[in-house]
């Protein structure tokens, strides 16, 4: 077993100097336990394949299969920031992240406003959740990527679900720990789609992950495959830049009092004292500071979602 793993980690032919080690250090009575030892291979071969994986155990794998299917007790974060603009913040995209998208693009417009999705630090693996939400910005069945196995086949096509267009401006918040489902999501945005990516560089890691089973019980999220660009292009390595970067070292704004007055003395009432309200709330956050500043700004200008994509091809033709 040992020799068998310590062989595939070496993608080679079984490791011959193998059992003359175990002979040497049988011989020199120093004991080697073998299910420790099939762990250690085990172990290496997974980072081998794959240096992003993650491996649970029993316990670990069910908290994580939990999130990923939306009934964590760890709750998304929702405020509604005033001026109309919704902030929403899910731990993981999964089924309930893409309902309080949906939610909240009907409380932005309600409000006449806009909704600033926040996957900073956000990953998940539920692909349903983000055709989903790319569904409020794509025509039904335009395809939207492809998932490929480890021989660079396609074995999974995956197109915009019929859904309510969005009706406000959205911004998306990103960062370098946006990974996983959360950075394909980015990456489908990248391009027009009626949706400003804000924030920096994500990940750079397309990796399908899924679920594998080792030997002693453990769980390994294993890549087995990568997601790929209508074009047949990724992000693996070089991550997705934003349309408007902003870096979240940046200091705090200075501090806004809310207390001011106009120019002829009197205190500032109505949208003006509104937004110094609003702008004082989010000041200590420079990526949402930046989004709000840019949110307000489309509302302003009347600016809507165009969703252009017309030279993208259904999945129909995909081959």
């Amino acid at each position: 077993m040992v020799t068998l793993l310590i062989a595939a980690l070496c993608q080679a032919a079984p490791w011959v100097a193998a059992p003359d080690l175990f002979a040497q250090l049988d011989a020199r009575r120093i004991g080697v336990d073998s299910n420790a030892a099939a762990r250690v291979a085990e172990e290496a071969v997974v980072r081998l394949i794959d240096p992003g994986a993650q491996i649970l155990d029993s316990a670990g794998a069910a908290a994580f299969e939990a999130e990923q299917a939306g009934v964590s007790t760890n709750p998304p974060a929702v405020r509604d920031l005033g001026e109309g603009v919704i902030w929403l913040q899910p731990r993981v995209l999964n089924e309930a992240a893409s309902s309080l998208v949906a939610s909240g693009l009907v409380q932005a417009a309600a409000s006449g406003g806009g909704l600033i999705v926040d996957c900073r630090g956000v990953g998940g693996a539920n692909l349903a959740c983000v055709d989903a939400i790319a569904g409020h910005f794509v025509d039904p069945d335009v395809f939207l990527y492809a998932v490929q196995d480890g021989a660079g086949e396609d074995v999974e096509l995956h197109a915009a679900p019929a859904a309510s267009r969005a009706a406000v401006p959205v911004l998306m918040l990103i960062d370098g720990d946006t990974t996983g489902a959360a950075e394909l999501l980015a990456s489908l945005f990248s391009h027009p789609r009626g949706v400003l990516l804000v924030g920096s560089r994500t990940r750079g890691d397309a990796a399908r992950r899924e679920q594998i089973p080792l030997a002693d019980g453990r769980v390994a999220f294993l890549a087995t495959g990568r997601f790929v660009r209508p074009d047949g292009t990724t992000w693996q390595g070089v991550g997705v830049v934003p349309h408007v970067v902003v870096s979240s070292g940046l200091d705090e704004r200075p501090e806004i009092r809310t207390n001011v007055t106009s120019r002829l003395g009197q205190p500032l009432t109505g949208p003006a004292r509104r937004h110094l309200e609003l702008f004082a709330r989010v000041r200590g956050d420079a990526v949402l500071a930046r989004a709000v500043d840019l949110l307000l700004g489309l509302k302003a200008l009347a600016v809507f979602p165009e969703n252009p994509h017309a030279d993208v091809p259904p999945a129909a033709d995909r081959r």
